[in-house]
């Protein structure tokens, strides 16, 4: 529950950042203005210089001083309004701070090489790439997530109507998200891969009787009993009704005593606000990327459920 004094410093805090989204919006509306100015004196300039030098007729001279004159200036008025003023830089960095203040733990902003990023990689559970660029790893004490950016370089090869071959090599983006790791209530002694209909595994597939989760999700594990006590009739259901609400989740992996969670989103979380203002709903679904992967979890195994699976499962097999 919020207290009152909370309610102030964050009522305090908004009113900081909505002054400064407001001085930003000002600063480069003025600045969009200015660019424009210069560059239509510009292209008036270069527009009369191609007029006097190559002798155009009057109408064709003219034709072209207006199309070069408002083409460069309005380039110049959408380079002048890009650029992003110190109070937009302030505004973000307060709403960036008040977001980690909140959460806790531990946030870094370049997260190549962390033992987190490779930590994520070596499950093997994402799709194959060739490059890699991890940003905004959150450390709490319960989980992590990182966002993660994998690309695999591809060929392409065409024919023209002439019969000529053209070949170009390309970066695809297989993946742009966010992994999140939590921490498991139990060992599971196996590997358990949830995947997409249509991706495979070197283990073994497992079959499922249910015909809605079979045409969304692949389960490949090394220890067939567990993968079915773990993703069992209910949890089966979840999923499939967590698909159809949010296609964000992409992959799920159980390794060890941890699990895994691939999601399609917030790869570089946002401190933007919607037109130029924050709300205190808005101020507070900045800590929504962060905390995602645990409200999936709690979806698909609430409570103690997954603790209790498991637990079945040893007794069992003793």
């Amino acid at each position: 529950m919020t207290t009152p004094d909370a309610d102030g410093s964050r009522l305090t805090l908004l009113t900081r950042i909505n002054a400064l989204l407001a001085a930003a919006k000002k600063e480069r509306g003025n600045r969009k203005q200015e660019w424009f100015r210069w560059g239509a004196a510009i292209g008036a300039l270069t527009a009369i210089i191609i007029w006097w030098s190559i002798g155009l007729s009057l109408w064709v001279g003219l034709a072209s001083f207006i199309a070069v004159t408002f083409t460069t200036a309005f380039i110049a008025g959408l380079i002048g309004y890009s650029n992003e003023p110190d109070s937009h830089k302030q505004a973000s960095a307060l709403a960036q701070s008040w977001t980690h203040e909140q959460l806790g733990g531990q946030f870094i902003r370049k997260a190549n090489g962390t033992a987190q990023a490779q930590e994520a990689l070596a499950v093997n559970f994402l799709p194959s790439f060739d490059r890699v660029n991890c940003a905004d790893l959150f450390i709490h004490e319960t989980h992590w997530s990182i966002g993660l950016h994998l690309e695999e370089r591809r060929t392409e090869t065409t024919t023209d109507s002439r019969g000529r071959t053209r070949t170009r090599t390309y970066w695809a983006s297989v993946f742009q998200g966010r992994v999140y790791c939590l921490a498991a209530p139990v060992d599971f002694d196996s590997t358990i891969f949830v995947m997409p209909r249509g991706v495979g595994s070197r283990m073994d597939k497992q079959s499922y009787s249910n015909p809605q989760f079979r045409k969304r999700w692949n389960v490949y594990s090394d220890d067939g009993v567990t993968a079915h006590y773990v993703i069992g009739p209910l949890v089966s259901e979840r999923l499939v009704r967590l698909k159809d609400e949010d296609n964000r989740l992409k992959r799920i992996a159980f390794y060890e005593d941890k699990l895994y969670l691939a999601v399609g989103d917030h790869y570089r979380p946002s401190y933007e606000a919607e037109d130029h203002k924050f709300t205190p709903e808005s101020l507070e679904a900045l800590k929504d990327p962060f905390l995602l992967g645990v409200e999936i979890w709690h979806k698909i195994w609430p409570g103690r459920d997954l603790a209790k699976a498991v637990k079945e499962l040893r007794e069992r097999v003793g």
